[in-house]
């Protein structure tokens, strides 16, 4: 499955600045989360011209990034995005989420699920909810040995020598 997000929409949705760098790169760590905690891809396209520092990063072997694209100068968002619909070989398998009714319309047209910003961003909220609480219980599984253990340790330790 792959999101492909309508951001400026999105965050307009929210009540967020569309053209606040800080917004976008806010948003852009929160579907970097949800990325890695549903394994799906997440393409985020946004109006306007590239902002410093939210470029795509190269992605680490065997693991996928997110996906941060800006359409060529004087072009539109909207006009990127259906293009990625349109170069799909199977568009069923993308979730276009956008609130905007004439791009909604394409990619229903196109194959694509679509979802509006308002649904997705209960999910987006959720999955983000849930990548924090799995990253706090891993930090309380992992205790600090006790000083009977680590006197005992550092005892099988010494005599090693």
């Amino acid at each position: 499955m792959s999101y492909l997000i309508d951001g400026s929409n999105f965050l307009g949705r929210l009540g967020n600045r569309v053209k606040d760098a800080e917004d976008k790169i806010d948003l852009a760590r929160r579907l970097s989360m949800f990325q890695r905690q549903t394994r799906a891809r997440v393409i985020l396209v946004f109006d306007g011209a590239p902002v410093p520092g939210l470029e795509t990063p190269p992605a680490p072997p065997g693991r996928r990034t997110l996906a941060i694209l800006f359409p060529a100068e004087g072009d539109k968002a909207d006009d990127l995005i259906m293009d990625i619909i349109l170069k799909q070989k199977d568009p069923s398998h993308i979730v276009l989420v956008t609130s905007d009714r004439e791009l909604a319309g394409f990619g229903r047209d196109g194959g694509a699920r679509v979802v509006g910003c308002s649904e997705f961003a209960k999910k987006l909220r959720g999955t983000v909810k849930d990548f924090h609480r799995a990253r706090a219980s891993l930090k309380r599984e992992i205790k600090p040995p006790a000083g009977l253990d680590l006197r005992l340790w550092l005892d099988v330790f010494k005599e090693r020598r």
